[in-house]
């Protein structure tokens, strides 16, 4: 009978414990969300400092820090509240079901009661053996719930960290993908459209043909497309209808690797790594030789100032850079460009963050590191791009004007209203202040 009566109380305790696992999970869920949003406004915050200061901004920072900390505080005193109510919850039903069975058992050898099921009589030693077997029951009952709700915890962690891993990429390898073994820069754009989001195209039938050696400006205003044009190149996302071809290959029919290796990107906003500036200029190419990476920094102009610095190419340049100035970085990506050696170049507005006389060192490595590839260049400074084999004038998504700078200029269109906007927007930056002669300007 009290062997009955044990089994009976005992799902309780189950039940306490399957309580505690699914709060502890679920709080802990919130509370590794809120520790991720406090750490990401962190690094935002010291990332911008300076943004922070020039804005006399701080106190708000710290408010806002304040206020994603006290949120994470309290999601973590909740997880602390069910540890520490459901541990002696545990305890106090096996402690409640100890006293039920002992005062139960101890009724029934006062009175001399048979057991209903055995018909036995039950001895004092009889009621200590089992209360003393119940005991070391309850009190593993109590070790699984401290266990379980560690494991529920590790659990929401493992939930988080497998999300990730078991993400699927947007664009990966089709079954059965082909090599491009030879890419010589034959490029074809047929009739490709594209959308970030459904029913919102970015790109709308955009169609050209690009031989090996070609230099392909594309200009147009914010929003014209341009930067998606490129991205499409590198299959960073694929194409809503249409296709890109490289050496007539429809690229999502092609391995990744086969074609991607033989494309180099100088983006505008400069990516370097932790690390030294030989190990960034050798990133594109691991097994790099020494005379390789200095021939690439001269050809990219970055050569003078690294051997300047103290431990030459042996810098370490911090996190993204932070070391270098920023034509500095641009010359980095260059030579990591050139020494990669790709038959397809994309320059994403490379000289537009940099000051004149990094611009000009800039556009001398590009004009290096430009021949005999096939090229794209995203131009903010329409100057620079006179001497392109083909100008594409993009406009909402679509190509509306296609052609060399003399022909596009007399066109009297869309070309030429950009060129004389933003070669007087250039003109007028390179004016010296009123009173201020061009001599003084030049000395400054």
């Amino acid at each position: 009978k009290l062997t009955l009566l044990a089994v009976v109380l005992s799902p309780f305790i189950i039940l306490a414990i399957a309580s505690a696992g699914k709060k502890m999970k679920r709080l802990s869920h919130t509370a590794m969300e809120s520790l991720a949003d406090l750490q990401a406004l962190l690094y935002e915050i010291i990332s911008a400092m300076n943004v922070v200061k020039a804005f006399s901004m701080e106190g708000h920072e710290k408010e806002r820090f304040a206020k994603e900390n006290r949120w994470n505080m309290r999601m973590n005193i909740k997880l602390t509240r069910v540890r520490a109510l459901y541990t002696p919850l545990v305890e106090l039903i096996g402690g409640a079901a100890l006293a039920l069975l002992f005062w139960v058992g101890g009724r029934d050898v006062i009175h001399a009661t048979p057991d209903f099921i055995t018909g036995k009589v039950l001895t004092t030693g009889d009621i200590v053996s089992l209360f003393v077997a119940l005991q070391l029951l309850f009190t593993q009952f109590n070790r699984v719930n401290q266990i379980y709700m560690s494991v529920q915890n590790a659990f929401a962690s493992a939930d988080r960290t497998y999300t990730i891993i078991d993400m699927e990429p947007d664009v990966k390898d089709k079954p059965g993908a082909v090599e491009i073994p030879d890419v010589q820069g034959n490029i074809e754009f047929r009739s490709v459209s594209f959308e970030y989001n459904p029913g919102e195209p970015v790109l709308q039938d955009v169609s050209v043909t690009v031989k090996p050696g070609m230099v392909v400006a594309l200009v147009g205003a914010s929003g014209a497309g341009k930067s998606t044009f490129i991205k499409l190149l590198p299959r960073f996302y694929d194409v809503t209808s249409g296709a890109i071809l490289i050496e007539g290959v429809d690229i999502r029919d092609a391995a990744i690797k086969s074609y991607r290796r033989h494309i180099g990107i100088v983006p505008q906003d400069t990516i370097l790594f932790r690390g030294t500036i030989r190990d960034n200029i050798a990133y594109g190419r691991p097994g790099a030789t020494e005379e390789q990476i200095l021939e690439a920094s001269r050809m990219a102009y970055a050569h003078d100032f690294i051997k300047d610095m103290p431990d030459g190419y042996d810098t370490f340049v911090g996190e993204h850079g932070a070391t270098l100035s920023g034509g500095q970085r641009q010359r980095v990506a260059i030579a990591r460009a050139i020494l990669k050696a790709p038959r397809i170049l994309i320059l994403d507005e490379a000289t537009s963050n940099v000051d004149s006389v990094s611009e000009k060192y800039i556009q001398e490595a590009l004009d290096n590191l430009m021949q005999t590839r096939t090229t794209f260049v995203v131009a903010h400074r329409l100057s620079t791009i006179k001497n392109a084999d083909l100008i594409l004038v993009m406009d909402k998504g679509r190509i509306v004007e296609r052609g060399r700078h003399e022909e596009l200029y007399a066109g009297n269109g869309v070309y030429r209203n950009l060129y004389e906007t933003t070669l007087s927007a250039e003109r007028a930056h390179a004016r010296p202040p009123k009173g201020q002669s061009a001599a003084d300007g030049a000395n400054e």
